[in-house]
Protein backbone atom coordinates (compact mmCIF):
# COMPACT_ATOMS: atom_id res chain seq x y z
CA UNK A 1 0.00 0.00 0.00
CA UNK A 2 1.11 3.67 -0.12
CA UNK A 3 -1.19 6.85 -0.49
CA UNK A 4 -2.17 5.79 -3.90
CA UNK A 5 -3.98 2.91 -3.18
CA UNK A 6 -3.42 -0.51 -2.36
CA UNK A 7 -2.42 -3.97 -4.72
CA UNK A 8 -3.54 -7.65 -3.61
CA UNK A 9 -2.04 -10.28 -5.35
CA UNK A 10 -3.03 -14.39 -4.57
CA UNK A 11 -1.76 -17.61 -6.11
CA UNK A 12 -4.36 -20.25 -7.14
CA UNK A 13 -2.85 -23.57 -5.32
CA UNK A 14 -5.23 -25.48 -2.88
CA UNK A 15 -3.67 -28.45 -1.40
CA UNK A 16 -5.64 -31.26 -0.33
CA UNK A 17 -4.05 -33.13 2.53
CA UNK A 18 -4.77 -36.39 4.52
CA UNK A 19 -3.28 -36.78 7.83
CA UNK A 20 -0.72 -34.41 7.27
CA UNK A 21 0.30 -35.89 3.89
CA UNK A 22 -0.52 -33.80 0.29
CA UNK A 23 -2.55 -35.81 -1.47
CA UNK A 24 -3.95 -33.44 -4.19
CA UNK A 25 -2.89 -30.03 -5.67
CA UNK A 26 -5.41 -27.78 -7.69
CA UNK A 27 -4.26 -24.44 -9.51
CA UNK A 28 -7.61 -23.01 -10.48
CA UNK A 29 -8.54 -21.87 -6.86
CA UNK A 30 -10.11 -18.67 -6.97
CA UNK A 31 -8.57 -16.64 -3.53
CA UNK A 32 -9.23 -12.89 -4.35
CA UNK A 33 -12.81 -11.38 -4.70
CA UNK A 34 -14.32 -7.32 -4.92
CA UNK A 35 -16.34 -7.24 -1.42
CA UNK A 36 -18.87 -4.83 -2.80
CA UNK A 37 -19.82 -4.09 -6.41
CA UNK A 38 -19.73 -0.11 -6.20
CA UNK A 39 -17.48 0.63 -3.80
CA UNK A 40 -13.66 0.32 -3.20
CA UNK A 41 -13.01 -2.93 -0.86
CA UNK A 42 -11.72 -5.95 -1.89
CA UNK A 43 -11.00 -9.03 0.26
CA UNK A 44 -8.24 -12.49 -0.15
CA UNK A 45 -8.71 -15.60 1.75
CA UNK A 46 -5.81 -18.10 2.76
CA UNK A 47 -5.64 -21.94 4.57
CA UNK A 48 -8.88 -23.27 4.63
CA UNK A 49 -10.47 -22.34 1.48
CA UNK A 50 -14.40 -23.42 3.01
CA UNK A 51 -15.77 -22.55 6.25
CA UNK A 52 -17.78 -25.37 7.50
CA UNK A 53 -18.28 -27.28 3.91
CA UNK A 54 -18.97 -23.56 2.10
CA UNK A 55 -16.72 -22.61 -0.02
CA UNK A 56 -15.18 -19.11 0.81
CA UNK A 57 -15.65 -18.30 -2.96
CA UNK A 58 -19.80 -18.39 -2.42
CA UNK A 59 -19.59 -16.89 0.95
CA UNK A 60 -18.28 -13.98 -0.49
CA UNK A 61 -20.07 -13.23 -3.54
CA UNK A 62 -23.62 -14.23 -0.92
CA UNK A 63 -22.61 -11.78 1.20
CA UNK A 64 -21.64 -9.29 -1.82
CA UNK A 65 -25.12 -9.38 -3.27
CA UNK A 66 -26.48 -8.75 0.69
CA UNK A 67 -24.47 -5.87 0.87
CA UNK A 68 -25.56 -4.41 -2.31
CA UNK A 69 -24.88 -0.50 -2.54
CA UNK A 70 -24.31 -0.28 1.03
CA UNK A 71 -21.02 1.26 2.25
CA UNK A 72 -19.38 2.15 5.79
CA UNK A 73 -17.52 5.06 7.26
CA UNK A 74 -14.57 3.50 7.27
CA UNK A 75 -13.02 -0.10 6.29
CA UNK A 76 -13.02 -1.96 9.45
CA UNK A 77 -17.08 -1.81 9.28
CA UNK A 78 -16.85 -3.77 6.33
CA UNK A 79 -15.24 -6.84 8.60
CA UNK A 80 -17.91 -6.02 11.03
CA UNK A 81 -20.33 -6.72 8.64
CA UNK A 82 -19.00 -10.26 7.22
CA UNK A 83 -18.48 -11.08 10.94
CA UNK A 84 -22.23 -10.54 11.46
CA UNK A 85 -23.30 -12.06 8.10
CA UNK A 86 -21.70 -15.34 9.31
CA UNK A 87 -23.21 -15.60 12.62
CA UNK A 88 -26.45 -14.49 11.35
CA UNK A 89 -26.79 -17.14 8.42
CA UNK A 90 -28.36 -20.20 9.82
CA UNK A 91 -29.60 -21.27 6.15
CA UNK A 92 -25.52 -21.61 5.57
CA UNK A 93 -24.51 -23.24 8.98
CA UNK A 94 -27.60 -24.78 10.45
CA UNK A 95 -26.78 -26.47 13.98
CA UNK A 96 -26.42 -29.77 12.58
CA UNK A 97 -23.50 -28.61 10.23
CA UNK A 98 -21.87 -26.97 13.19
CA UNK A 99 -22.25 -29.96 15.02
CA UNK A 100 -20.98 -32.21 12.59
CA UNK A 101 -17.38 -30.15 11.69
CA UNK A 102 -16.86 -29.52 15.55
CA UNK A 103 -16.98 -33.32 15.89
CA UNK A 104 -14.96 -33.51 12.95
CA UNK A 105 -12.12 -31.74 15.06
CA UNK A 106 -12.79 -33.72 18.76
CA UNK A 107 -11.60 -36.79 16.52
CA UNK A 108 -8.75 -34.89 15.23
CA UNK A 109 -8.16 -33.83 18.76
CA UNK A 110 -8.81 -37.23 20.23
CA UNK A 111 -6.45 -38.58 17.19
CA UNK A 112 -3.36 -36.00 18.13
CA UNK A 113 -3.72 -37.38 21.88
CA UNK A 114 -3.14 -41.17 20.71
CA UNK A 115 -0.79 -40.49 19.00
CA UNK A 116 1.52 -38.45 21.42
CA UNK A 117 0.91 -41.59 23.62
CA UNK A 118 1.98 -43.84 21.20
CA UNK A 119 4.83 -42.60 20.94
CA UNK A 120 6.19 -42.05 24.36
CA UNK A 121 5.05 -45.65 24.70
CA UNK A 122 8.02 -46.73 22.14
CA UNK A 123 10.25 -44.56 23.99
CA UNK A 124 9.94 -46.44 27.15
CA UNK A 125 13.23 -48.34 27.79
CA UNK A 126 13.02 -52.26 27.86
CA UNK A 127 13.85 -52.11 31.19
CA UNK A 128 10.51 -50.40 32.72
CA UNK A 129 8.51 -52.26 29.71
CA UNK A 130 9.24 -55.47 31.72
CA UNK A 131 8.68 -53.58 35.10
CA UNK A 132 5.45 -52.58 34.07
CA UNK A 133 2.25 -54.75 32.48
CA UNK A 134 2.14 -53.38 29.26
CA UNK A 135 -1.89 -52.46 29.93
CA UNK A 136 -0.72 -50.19 32.79
CA UNK A 137 1.87 -49.05 31.21
CA UNK A 138 -0.31 -47.61 28.52
CA UNK A 139 -2.79 -46.59 30.38
CA UNK A 140 -0.62 -44.35 32.74
CA UNK A 141 1.58 -42.81 29.49
CA UNK A 142 -2.67 -41.77 27.89
CA UNK A 143 -3.07 -40.28 31.20
CA UNK A 144 0.09 -38.00 31.55
CA UNK A 145 -1.05 -36.76 27.60
CA UNK A 146 -4.65 -36.14 28.78
CA UNK A 147 -3.74 -34.18 31.43
CA UNK A 148 -0.67 -32.08 29.87
CA UNK A 149 -2.87 -31.25 26.92
CA UNK A 150 -5.76 -30.38 29.39
CA UNK A 151 -3.17 -27.85 30.90
CA UNK A 152 -2.11 -26.46 27.59
CA UNK A 153 -5.69 -26.08 26.48
CA UNK A 154 -6.42 -24.46 30.25
CA UNK A 155 -3.36 -21.74 29.55
CA UNK A 156 -5.23 -20.67 25.88
CA UNK A 157 -6.92 -17.23 25.86
CA UNK A 158 -10.71 -17.33 25.81
CA UNK A 159 -12.31 -16.77 21.91
CA UNK A 160 -13.78 -13.70 21.47
CA UNK A 161 -17.53 -13.71 21.80
CA UNK A 162 -18.03 -16.65 23.82
CA UNK A 163 -19.26 -17.21 27.36
CA UNK A 164 -18.52 -20.04 29.57
CA UNK A 165 -22.05 -21.43 29.40
CA UNK A 166 -22.71 -20.94 25.62
CA UNK A 167 -19.96 -22.88 24.98
CA UNK A 168 -21.15 -25.60 27.42
CA UNK A 169 -24.91 -25.30 26.04
CA UNK A 170 -22.99 -26.00 22.64
CA UNK A 171 -21.27 -29.01 23.91
CA UNK A 172 -24.32 -30.42 25.65
CA UNK A 173 -26.57 -30.76 22.51
CA UNK A 174 -24.22 -33.38 21.09
CA UNK A 175 -22.93 -35.16 24.54
CA UNK A 176 -23.73 -38.81 23.16
CA UNK A 177 -21.52 -38.08 20.41
CA UNK A 178 -18.88 -36.46 22.08
CA UNK A 179 -18.95 -39.84 24.21
CA UNK A 180 -19.28 -42.49 21.62
CA UNK A 181 -15.78 -40.48 19.86
CA UNK A 182 -14.34 -40.83 23.44
CA UNK A 183 -15.62 -44.57 23.41
CA UNK A 184 -14.54 -45.33 20.00
CA UNK A 185 -11.38 -43.49 19.83
CA UNK A 186 -9.94 -44.38 22.94
CA UNK A 187 -11.39 -48.42 22.56
CA UNK A 188 -7.64 -50.19 22.89
CA UNK A 189 -7.23 -47.99 26.02
CA UNK A 190 -8.90 -48.41 29.37
CA UNK A 191 -9.90 -44.95 30.09
CA UNK A 192 -11.18 -44.52 34.14
CA UNK A 193 -13.41 -42.06 34.53
CA UNK A 194 -11.69 -39.00 35.79
CA UNK A 195 -9.59 -39.32 31.95
CA UNK A 196 -13.36 -39.40 30.57
CA UNK A 197 -14.05 -36.48 31.89
CA UNK A 198 -10.91 -34.32 31.60
CA UNK A 199 -11.58 -35.06 27.66
CA UNK A 200 -14.82 -33.79 27.89
CA UNK A 201 -13.32 -30.91 28.91
CA UNK A 202 -11.31 -30.60 26.47
CA UNK A 203 -14.11 -30.89 24.00
CA UNK A 204 -15.54 -28.01 25.86
CA UNK A 205 -12.23 -25.77 25.90
CA UNK A 206 -12.02 -26.85 21.60
CA UNK A 207 -14.69 -24.50 21.82
CA UNK A 208 -13.89 -21.56 24.38
CA UNK A 209 -10.48 -21.39 23.77
CA UNK A 210 -8.57 -19.83 20.78
CA UNK A 211 -6.71 -22.10 18.82
CA UNK A 212 -5.18 -21.24 15.48
CA UNK A 213 -3.56 -24.63 14.73
CA UNK A 214 -7.42 -25.91 13.21
CA UNK A 215 -7.35 -27.37 9.64
CA UNK A 216 -10.75 -25.31 9.58
CA UNK A 217 -8.74 -21.96 10.12
CA UNK A 218 -9.36 -19.06 7.59
CA UNK A 219 -7.63 -15.57 6.85
CA UNK A 220 -9.46 -13.30 5.62
CA UNK A 221 -7.53 -9.90 4.61
CA UNK A 222 -9.82 -7.46 3.84
CA UNK A 223 -8.52 -4.04 1.79
CA UNK A 224 -9.58 -0.55 0.65
CA UNK A 225 -11.32 2.42 1.66
CA UNK A 226 -14.00 3.33 4.09
CA UNK A 227 -15.92 6.67 3.10
CA UNK A 228 -14.51 8.91 5.29
CA UNK A 229 -10.86 7.88 4.38
CA UNK A 230 -8.71 8.95 1.81
CA UNK A 231 -5.75 6.72 2.53
CA UNK A 232 -5.44 2.48 1.51
CA UNK A 233 -6.43 0.72 5.13
CA UNK A 234 -5.72 -3.38 5.53
CA UNK A 235 -7.65 -5.49 8.21
CA UNK A 236 -7.09 -9.07 8.88
CA UNK A 237 -9.48 -11.21 10.37
CA UNK A 238 -8.86 -14.86 11.46
CA UNK A 239 -12.03 -17.19 11.76
CA UNK A 240 -11.95 -20.77 12.66
CA UNK A 241 -15.66 -22.05 12.95
CA UNK A 242 -19.30 -21.44 13.80
CA UNK A 243 -20.33 -23.10 17.21
CA UNK A 244 -23.66 -22.17 18.96
CA UNK A 245 -24.71 -19.87 15.79
CA UNK A 246 -21.95 -17.71 17.12
CA UNK A 247 -18.30 -17.16 14.96
CA UNK A 248 -14.84 -17.94 16.42
CA UNK A 249 -12.71 -15.82 15.48
CA UNK A 250 -9.79 -13.52 16.26
CA UNK A 251 -9.57 -9.96 17.01
CA UNK A 252 -9.20 -8.22 13.53
CA UNK A 253 -5.61 -6.66 12.79
CA UNK A 254 -6.09 -3.80 10.78
CA UNK A 255 -2.79 -1.70 9.27
CA UNK A 256 -3.55 1.81 7.66
CA UNK A 257 -1.72 4.38 5.30
CA UNK A 258 -0.74 7.38 6.87
CA UNK A 259 1.57 10.61 7.30
CA UNK A 260 3.38 8.84 10.05
CA UNK A 261 3.45 5.41 7.90
CA UNK A 262 3.36 5.88 4.27
CA UNK A 263 4.02 2.76 2.87
CA UNK A 264 3.08 -1.25 3.81
CA UNK A 265 3.79 -4.66 2.58
CA UNK A 266 2.74 -7.81 4.02
CA UNK A 267 2.76 -11.54 2.81
CA UNK A 268 0.47 -13.91 4.58
CA UNK A 269 0.19 -17.80 4.97
CA UNK A 270 3.45 -18.69 2.86
CA UNK A 271 5.89 -15.73 4.35
CA UNK A 272 9.09 -16.67 4.64
CA UNK A 273 10.39 -16.11 0.57
CA UNK A 274 8.65 -12.66 0.71
CA UNK A 275 9.96 -12.10 4.03
CA UNK A 276 13.49 -13.39 3.57
CA UNK A 277 13.70 -10.80 0.43
CA UNK A 278 12.52 -8.06 1.91
CA UNK A 279 14.72 -8.72 5.21
CA UNK A 280 17.47 -9.13 2.80
CA UNK A 281 18.31 -12.30 5.39
CA UNK A 282 17.34 -15.70 5.46
CA UNK A 283 15.10 -16.92 8.68
CA UNK A 284 17.21 -20.35 8.67
CA UNK A 285 20.45 -17.72 8.67
CA UNK A 286 19.22 -15.94 11.21
CA UNK A 287 18.46 -18.59 13.44
CA UNK A 288 22.16 -19.63 13.27
CA UNK A 289 23.00 -15.90 13.82
CA UNK A 290 21.23 -16.19 16.80
CA UNK A 291 23.16 -18.99 17.80
CA UNK A 292 26.31 -17.85 17.12
CA UNK A 293 25.20 -15.08 19.70
CA UNK A 294 24.54 -17.19 22.27
CA UNK A 295 28.17 -18.74 21.77
CA UNK A 296 29.93 -15.12 21.72
CA UNK A 297 28.02 -14.81 25.35
CA UNK A 298 28.66 -17.91 26.82
CA UNK A 299 32.07 -19.89 25.41
CA UNK A 300 34.51 -16.92 27.19
CA UNK A 301 32.64 -17.48 30.70
CA UNK A 302 32.53 -21.45 30.21
CA UNK A 303 36.78 -21.54 29.40
CA UNK A 304 37.53 -19.03 32.42
CA UNK A 305 35.20 -20.73 34.70
CA UNK A 306 37.33 -24.24 33.83
CA UNK A 307 40.71 -22.44 34.52
CA UNK A 308 42.37 -23.66 37.78
CA UNK A 309 45.35 -22.57 40.04
CA UNK A 310 43.47 -18.65 39.77
CA UNK A 311 43.03 -17.03 42.76
CA UNK A 312 39.11 -16.42 43.43
CA UNK A 313 39.53 -13.03 43.55
CA UNK A 314 41.17 -12.40 40.54
CA UNK A 315 39.12 -14.77 38.97
CA UNK A 316 35.76 -13.28 39.71
CA UNK A 317 37.48 -10.11 38.46
CA UNK A 318 38.38 -11.19 35.55
CA UNK A 319 34.76 -13.12 35.12
CA UNK A 320 33.46 -9.30 35.46
CA UNK A 321 35.21 -8.67 32.80
CA UNK A 322 34.84 -11.25 30.10
CA UNK A 323 31.29 -10.93 30.56
CA UNK A 324 31.17 -7.21 29.84
CA UNK A 325 33.33 -7.40 27.00
CA UNK A 326 31.34 -10.42 25.66
CA UNK A 327 28.04 -9.20 25.88
CA UNK A 328 29.44 -5.89 24.02
CA UNK A 329 30.77 -8.75 21.16
CA UNK A 330 27.52 -10.26 21.00
CA UNK A 331 25.06 -6.81 20.87
CA UNK A 332 27.58 -5.49 18.42
CA UNK A 333 27.07 -8.27 16.28
CA UNK A 334 23.21 -8.23 16.85
CA UNK A 335 23.10 -4.58 15.90
CA UNK A 336 24.97 -4.50 12.69
CA UNK A 337 22.60 -7.05 11.31
CA UNK A 338 19.66 -5.99 12.62
CA UNK A 339 20.73 -2.00 11.00
CA UNK A 340 21.40 -4.02 7.44
CA UNK A 341 18.08 -5.64 7.78
CA UNK A 342 16.60 -1.97 9.03
CA UNK A 343 18.38 -0.56 6.10
CA UNK A 344 16.94 -2.84 3.36
CA UNK A 345 13.27 -2.74 4.30
CA UNK A 346 12.93 0.52 5.14
CA UNK A 347 14.44 1.66 1.71
CA UNK A 348 12.33 -0.81 -0.11
CA UNK A 349 9.45 1.01 1.82
CA UNK A 350 10.92 4.31 0.67
CA UNK A 351 10.48 3.06 -2.98
CA UNK A 352 7.23 1.62 -2.53
CA UNK A 353 5.46 5.08 -1.46
CA UNK A 354 5.95 6.69 -4.75
CA UNK A 355 5.24 3.94 -6.68
CA UNK A 356 2.07 4.87 -9.23
CA UNK A 357 -0.63 2.03 -8.78
CA UNK A 358 0.89 -0.16 -11.97
CA UNK A 359 3.85 -0.42 -10.75
CA UNK A 360 2.10 -1.25 -7.11
CA UNK A 361 0.63 -4.04 -8.73
CA UNK A 362 4.14 -5.66 -9.99
CA UNK A 363 5.69 -5.58 -6.87
CA UNK A 364 2.64 -6.96 -5.32
CA UNK A 365 2.47 -9.78 -8.14
CA UNK A 366 6.32 -10.37 -8.15
CA UNK A 367 6.42 -10.82 -4.29
CA UNK A 368 3.75 -14.46 -4.61
CA UNK A 369 5.46 -14.95 -7.73
CA UNK A 370 9.11 -15.03 -5.54
CA UNK A 371 7.55 -17.07 -3.31
CA UNK A 372 6.02 -19.72 -6.25
CA UNK A 373 9.45 -19.45 -7.54
CA UNK A 374 11.02 -20.50 -4.15
CA UNK A 375 8.89 -23.52 -3.76
CA UNK A 376 9.69 -24.92 -7.08
CA UNK A 377 13.34 -25.14 -6.55
CA UNK A 378 13.38 -26.43 -3.31
CA UNK A 379 11.73 -29.59 -2.34
CA UNK A 380 8.96 -29.16 -0.48
CA UNK A 381 5.15 -29.46 -1.50
CA UNK A 382 4.49 -26.47 -4.07
CA UNK A 383 1.85 -25.17 -1.83
CA UNK A 384 1.97 -21.86 -4.11
CA UNK A 385 1.43 -21.12 -7.70
CA UNK A 386 0.19 -19.34 -10.70
CA UNK A 387 -1.90 -18.32 -12.17
CA UNK A 388 -1.93 -15.21 -10.11
CA UNK A 389 -4.58 -12.45 -9.39
CA UNK A 390 -4.25 -9.03 -9.19
CA UNK A 391 -6.07 -6.23 -8.60
CA UNK A 392 -5.63 -2.68 -7.21
CA UNK A 393 -8.11 -0.75 -4.96
CA UNK A 394 -8.19 3.09 -5.26
CA UNK A 395 -10.42 6.17 -3.85
CA UNK A 396 -11.06 7.18 -7.30
CA UNK A 397 -11.20 4.30 -9.57
CA UNK A 398 -11.90 1.97 -7.33
CA UNK A 399 -11.45 -1.78 -7.62
CA UNK A 400 -9.46 -2.66 -10.91
CA UNK A 401 -8.73 -6.52 -12.18
CA UNK A 402 -4.97 -6.38 -13.58
CA UNK A 403 -4.99 -9.95 -14.00
CA UNK A 404 -7.23 -12.35 -13.39
CA UNK A 405 -7.77 -15.61 -14.49
CA UNK A 406 -11.15 -17.39 -15.31
CA UNK A 407 -12.18 -21.61 -15.29
CA UNK A 408 -14.25 -21.28 -18.50
CA UNK A 409 -13.82 -19.58 -21.99
CA UNK A 410 -14.95 -15.81 -22.18
CA UNK A 411 -15.46 -15.73 -25.73
CA UNK A 412 -18.19 -18.55 -24.59
CA UNK A 413 -19.33 -16.23 -21.78
CA UNK A 414 -20.63 -12.78 -23.18
CA UNK A 415 -23.56 -12.76 -20.84
CA UNK A 416 -21.52 -13.67 -17.68
CA UNK A 417 -19.68 -10.14 -18.48
CA UNK A 418 -22.98 -7.94 -19.20
CA UNK A 419 -24.88 -9.11 -16.37
CA UNK A 420 -21.76 -8.60 -14.18
CA UNK A 421 -20.52 -5.26 -13.60
CA UNK A 422 -17.41 -5.72 -11.87
CA UNK A 423 -15.57 -7.85 -15.03
CA UNK A 424 -14.24 -5.93 -18.06
CA UNK A 425 -13.24 -7.89 -21.06
CA UNK A 426 -11.16 -6.11 -24.53
CA UNK A 427 -14.12 -4.31 -26.09
CA UNK A 428 -13.04 -6.45 -29.53
CA UNK A 429 -14.12 -9.43 -28.07
CA UNK A 430 -17.20 -8.09 -25.65
CA UNK A 431 -20.81 -8.62 -25.96
CA UNK A 432 -21.26 -4.77 -26.15
CA UNK A 433 -19.71 -4.37 -29.55
CA UNK A 434 -21.34 -7.13 -31.00
CA UNK A 435 -24.97 -6.28 -29.53
CA UNK A 436 -26.75 -5.85 -32.74
CA UNK A 437 -25.26 -7.35 -35.18
CA UNK A 438 -26.70 -10.34 -36.38
CA UNK A 439 -25.04 -13.84 -35.50
CA UNK A 440 -23.64 -15.10 -38.87
CA UNK A 441 -21.62 -11.67 -39.11
CA UNK A 442 -20.51 -11.91 -35.29
CA UNK A 443 -16.53 -12.64 -35.18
Amino acid sequence: MNRMGIALAADSVVSIYDNGVQRKRHDSVVKLFMMSERHPVGIMVYNNASLLGIPWETIIKLFRRNLENRSFQTLEEYGDELIQYLMNSENLFPVEVQQKYFQKEFKAECFRIQKEANELYRLVPLATRIEYEEAELRDKLVEDVICNRLDRWKAKEDALGFTAKQAKDFLDTMSGEVSKIIMGMFADWNLDNSNVLRLNEIAWHLIYKRNLNFESCTGLVIGGFGETEHFPIVQHIVVCGVYGGILKHEEPLVRKISEESPSYIESFAETEAVNDYLLGVSTKVMKEVDNAVAIIRSTPIEALQRVTGMKKVKKEELMEEVKSKSEEAAKNVEEKIRLLMYRRFGGILKVVEILPLKELAKVASTLVRLTSFEKQLSLEAETVGEPIDVAVISKGDGFIWINRKHYFRPELNHRYFRDDQQYEYPKENSYETNKGVAPAERK
